[in-house]
């Protein structure tokens, strides 16, 4: 079984909250995290997908403990792995290891 955490590995390196690092962990969400989620998206009514996009930067941003604005300046690259690691810290714990080797999350050392 796999770790509550992700170590994210980002293409390059970004400032948040001040600090360099091309590196993040994302904790497993919680149910308070998804209340949080929808709470402060719900002002996107009429545009599901605007309203979708809003929802899942703003939750990444909660997992990954940054700010949202913090998100406004990830590349669509590094956005791309970030969604791959929301799907597998979502996933049954028991499967996360098959489900990240299968989307070539795993670094061979890793394998």
């Amino acid at each position: 079984m796999m770790t509550e955490n992700l170590n994210i590995t980002l293409s390059r390196e970004y400032e948040f909250a001040g600090k360099k690092t091309n590196h993040l962990v994302m904790r497993e969400p919680n149910t308070r995290d998804i209340g949080r989620t929808l709470t402060n998206t719900s002002n996107h009514k009429d545009d599901k997908e605007l309203r979708d996009f809003e929802k899942e930067k703003f939750l990444i941003a909660l997992l990954c403990d940054l700010s949202p604005s913090d998100m406004e300046m990830v590349t669509n690259h590094d956005y791309d792995i970030l969604q791959l690691h929301l799907l597998v810290i979502r996933a049954n714990p028991e499967k996360r290891y098959d489900l990240m080797k299968s989307l070539g999350l795993l670094k061979k050392k890793d394998q």
